[in-house]
């Protein structure tokens, strides 16, 4: 049997930092599709059912239109199952839209929290468990899936479903996919957010597609990318470049190196140490690329390095400005920095 676990899928976020008001709208549409994508390959795939580990949607509040287009989507889908564990940001704003749901989305609740699938091998559970509840006694001949929304080592203590016979712990919370050992029986697994949305969300996003054979009790799993654009945090080294020219030439060769299109998100830090006569212009640097990907972030890390003992024998106001600086109680790197800055105002050049 196979069985998708997701979580964090956040429909309706407001996307206010680094989008514009069309880019949030497309990327909630795309959020939307990624979401529609999925169930058409539990189709393909013959999944038998859907996890949402928490969070479909980003707030209580929802519009009709985002609520009937899950309502849709799903009923369409009617062969598949899709359980639906309420996360901390949305809770029962989607369910609150109907009077009636599609027969095919369990909502787990106080009165449901337990389902099965009886095969002629093996029952496959799912539990559905708040994070402060009590997990309740699990059969060891069967496949046991808990589903639970919150941080490990924080909502969710491992230690209390080791040995408890949990073969799959799936969770949401985390935006990025992690998977490990619970105990020698089982494991328990992030699928992380369905897409992206910021530069704190880096990598590729989708789900989980669980493999349960049925006989053995043995499951295989796979993570399924269900997001176009990838989100990319790039750290480069400049720090033996001297000019703004440089810095976008080495830009350009990293980037394309690690295969960022147009349509991703790209976030590049630049780090190192350059010299404090450095021509660094960061503006210039964003505009060359903000029309070349999706969404684009600059972070400047880089500190100033100085030959200070050059200057010894300078007698000019240059010279006594660094003398002055070197001799105070500060890092190298802050006397490069204030010594740089110090400079160019002497001569009269932009600080920047």
């Amino acid at each position: 049997m196979k069985i998708i676990h997701c979580a964090d899928i956040h429909l309706e976020s407001p996307l206010g930092t680094h989008y514009t008001r069309d880019m949030a709208n497309m990327r909630n549409a795309e959020m939307l599709s990624a979401f529609r994508y999925m169930l058409d390959y539990a189709v393909s795939e013959s999944v038998r059912a859907v996890i949402i580990a928490g969070d479909m949607f980003d707030r209580e509040l929802i519009s009709r239109k985002t609520a009937d287009f899950v309502y849709n989507a799903i009923a369409s889908h009617s062969d598949i199952d899709v359980f639906y564990l309420c996360g901390n940001h949305d809770r029962d704003g989607f369910v609150s839209h109907f009077t009636k749901l599609p027969g095919n989305l369990k909502v787990f609740s106080n009165d449901k929290m337990s389902y099965s699938y009886e095969t002629p091998f093996r029952t496959i559970t799912i539990i559905g468990k708040e994070s402060e509840s009590e997990l309740p006694r699990l059969e060891e001949s069967h496949f046991n899936i808990v589903v639970m929304h919150g941080q490990v080592g924080e909502d969710i203590n491992l230690r209390k479903y080791e040995n408890r016979g949990v073969d799959y712990l799936a969770l949401g919370h985390v935006h990025s996919y992690k998977k490990e050992k619970l105990d020698n029986r089982g494991v328990w697994c992030y699928s992380g957010s369905l897409c992206g949305r910021g530069f704190d969300e880096c990598g590729e996003h989708g789900f989980v597609v669980l493999d349960i054979d049925e006989k053995s009790g043995r499951c295989e799993t796979v993570f399924e990318k269900a997001d176009n654009r990838i989100i990319y945090e790039i750290p480069i080294d400049i720090s033996n470049l001297m000019t703004t020219t440089q810095i976008i030439e080495k830009i350009d060769i990293v980037l394309s190196d690690k295969g960022c299109t147009e349509e991703d998100f790209v976030r590049v830090v630049l780090c190192g140490s350059v010299d404090y006569t450095c021509e660094k212009d960061i503006d210039v640097i964003l505009k060359t690329f903000e029309s070349r990907f999706f969404a684009v972030s600059l972070k400047d890390k880089t500190g100033y390095r100085i030959d200070c003992n050059s200057f010894a024998n300078d007698r000019s106001l240059k010279g006594e400005f660094v003398k002055i600086v070197n001799e105070q109680d500060m890092s190298e790197e802050d006397k490069a920095a204030v010594i740089r800055y110090g400079i160019r105002a002497i001569l009269g050049e932009e600080i920047c």
